[in-house]
This record gives C-alpha cells, structure tokens and sequence, in this order.
C-alpha cells in the first residue's frame, strides 16, 4: 500500500474503533464525539470554538481534518515502530552480552 492508503486505513480503523466503543449511539446527538476520539488534537485545531452542531455537515473542516489525522496517525505509527524497533535490538544486545 502506499503512504495515503496506508494513512487512510489508519484513520479509518480507529474512527471504526471510536464509534463501536466510546461514541456508539452518539452520533446523531454529539456529532463531535467521533473526531475527538480520533484526534483531541486535531480536533482542537480544527473545529476548536466551533464545533458541528447535531446533522450539521461541514465539508471543508471534515477534509481539513482527516488530513490532521492522518499526519497525526502516520507519526505515531512511525515513532511506534522506531521503539519497537529499538527495543528489540536492547533485547538483542543483551542476550548478545550474556552469551559473550
């Protein structure tokens, strides 16, 4: 896949994961509750002071904010990877040195 997919599947599982658990039912009621699950931050960003009312739909700010998430889920996806990355080579090392 690459990186937009890859993004997008991202965002795509955790907005799933979000509305199966804490904004289930909510939906209709909080239209907010989703995006705040998915991003805090970006959510903040975006729609900050002026947040979608109940069957309000807001184009401009849902694009602006799936791009912030996906930025923001690419990151942490990276930074994850990079610790596990190192904490294996850690592990790696040690057994190295009780070996040697």
């Amino acid at each position: 896949l690459n990186k937009f997919m890859q993004a997008l599947t991202l965002v795509n599982q955790k907005k799933s994961a979000c509305q199966m658990q804490e904004c289930r039912g909510l939906e209709e009621e909080n239209p907010n509750c989703t995006p705040h699950c998915v991003s805090q931050a970006c959510f903040t960003e975006i729609f900050g002071g002026n947040e979608l009312e109940p069957g309000e739909i807001d184009i401009k700010r849902s694009k602006s904010f799936q791009r912030c998430a996906k930025k923001e889920l690419i990151r942490k996806a990276k930074e994850k990877h990079v610790q596990e990355v190192r904490e294996k080579q850690a592990a790696e090392s040690k057994k190295e040195n009780l070996n040697a």
